[in-house]
C-alpha cells in the first residue's frame, strides 16, 4: 500500500512513530522515482505533505512540498510547480530560514524559464547564488552559474553566457580537486 490510513496518521500525529513514518514514506517515494514509477512516487510525496501539514511540521512541510512540486514539474505543468514553489519560500520565509532556499530557488529558476520568464530566472539564480555562496552549498553555486550561462545565450547574451559557463566549470573542477595524473613507473 502506498498510503497511510487515516488512524495510522491519526496515531503517527500523536505519537513518535512521526519521525519514522515521515522518513519511511519518503524514502519510499524516492525509491519509486528511481524506479522509474513516478506516479506511484507522487502519492506517496501527496501523503507527506498532508501528514506534514496534520503534524505542522513546517520544515518538513516544506521539503516535502518541495519534492511534491519537482514530480508536477517533471510532468510538465511548471504553473503548478511554481505556485507550490512559490508557497513552500512562503514557509521558508516565515520560519526565517535561508539555507534551503538555495535549491527551492534552483527550482523555481527552472520552473520560470520553462515557462518563458527567462528574466525572472535570470533574477532568481542570481539571488539563489548569493544564497549559496553565503551558505556555501557548494552543489548548488556551481549549477546557478551553470543555469544562468544557459538563461544568458538563451538570450542570445553570449558573452554572459560563456563566463557564467567557464565559473560553472571552473567552479566544479575546484570541487573534485583536479590534479595532474601521476606518473608510475614501470617495475622491471
Amino acid at each position: 500500500l502506498h498510503r497511510v490510513d487515516r488512524r495510522q496518521r491519526q496515531m503517527c500525529i500523536r505519537d513518535r512513530t512521526y519521525p519514522t513514518t515521515y522518513r519511511l514514506l519518503k524514502n519510499k517515494a524516492i525509491s519509486y522515482v528511481r524506479l522509474g514509477k513516478p506516479d506511484s512516487a507522487q502519492v506517496i510525496f501527496k501523503e507527506v505533505v498532508d501528514l506534514t501539514k496534520e503534524r505542522e511540521d513546517a520544515k518538513n512541510h516544506a521539503l516535502a512540498l518541495n519534492d511534491y512540486a519537482i514530480g508536477i514539474k517533471n510532468k510538465g505543468d511548471y504553473s503548478k510547480a511554481l505556485e507550490i514553489y512559490e508557497r513552500t519560500m512562503k514557509i521558508w520565509d516565515s520560519l526565517g530560514v535561508d539555507k534551503y532556499k538555495t535549491s527551492l530557488l534552483l527550482n523555481i529558476g527552472l520552473a520560470q524559464n520553462n515557462l518563458k520568464q527567462t528574466d525572472r530566472s535570470i533574477q532568481t539564480y542570481h539571488e539563489g547564488l548569493a544564497l549559496a555562496k553565503k551558505y556555501k552549498v557548494d552543489r548548488d553555486i556551481y549549477r546557478f552559474y551553470n543555469n544562468l550561462a544557459v538563461n544568458y545565450n538563451n538570450k542570445e547574451q553570449h558573452d554572459s553566457s560563456l563566463y557564467y559557463s567557464r565559473k560553472s566549470a571552473d567552479y566544479y573542477l575546484s570541487l573534485i580537486h583536479i590534479s595532474e595524473p601521476t606518473r608510475r613507473t614501470p617495475i622491471s
